[in-house]
């Protein structure tokens, strides 16, 4: 093991257990209310470390414990810092398989042990579904359809979305042709898009750019000879 894993591992559990030095930091406080101790111990390590320090983590499927960071391991020489895995949604026999629970809990203590950060992620199947899911399309079929149609003024595109786990959804945007801005959401953020039709090189112009918390995400869609 690393000096530096060493010294993280060190940090991490003295914070655990020294409310002296979380009173004596920075006073980053969790956004969570009532965030315990623990919490508020790994927040703390989290600034402390920053640019000093780069934890690498690695993911692993619920069916195979701690087997991608062994491998992971085995080509850089260090065993990652943050062990990940998900909470499962496929059937039994599948590596994502939500049966698996009880086996991911006790690995998660073990990792815990061992000095690692952990981290559980969810893949949440939607209301309309039971468990297991796979979150593939219909087998034979298209996932998404995409149509598209054109007049002087407008450009029509309708997104046929084919699921596995509920009902097939139909999107249908119209966006003018002459750059006028459309705002729509994505998810639950804002999102701009505009239609440019370039008659003299017979190519559309699309434009969308979607707002996060954390900056923007930018796409440009080009049809050429669009009919």
């Amino acid at each position: 093991m690393s000096q530096v894993k060493q010294q993280l591992i060190a940090a991490y559990l003295i914070l655990i257990n020294s409310t002296l030095l979380l009173s004596s930091g920075r006073g980053v406080e969790p956004v969570t209310p009532q965030a315990s101790p623990e919490a508020r111990a790994l927040l703390k390590l989290m600034y402390d470390i920053s640019g000093t320090y780069t934890l690498m983590g690695q993911h692993n499927y619920p069916n195979t414990k701690d087997r991608n960071s062994q491998f992971a391991a085995r080509y850089i020489g260090e065993i990652p810092a943050i062990w990940s895995t998900d909470k499962g949604f496929a059937e039994d026999g599948d590596t994502d398989s939500y049966l698996t629970r009880p086996d991911i809990v006790q690995e998660a203590i073990r990792q815990h042990k061992l000095g690692s950060l952990v981290t559980i992620c969810w893949h949440a199947v939607p209301p309309t579904a039971d468990e297991p899911v796979t979150f593939r399309p219909q087998r034979g079929a298209d996932s998404t359809k995409l149509e598209i149609d054109q007049d002087d003024v407008n450009l029509i595109s309708k997104k046929y979305f084919i699921v596995e786990w509920g009902d097939d959804r139909v999107t249908e945007d119209t966006l003018k042709l002459d750059g006028t801005e459309q705002l729509s959401q994505f998810w639950s953020s804002p999102r701009v898009t505009t239609a440019t039709w370039s008659q003299n090189y017979e190519t559309l112009f699309v434009e969308s750019k979607t707002t996060f918390t954390r900056g923007e995400c930018k796409i440009t869609t080009i049809y050429e000879k669009l009919q």
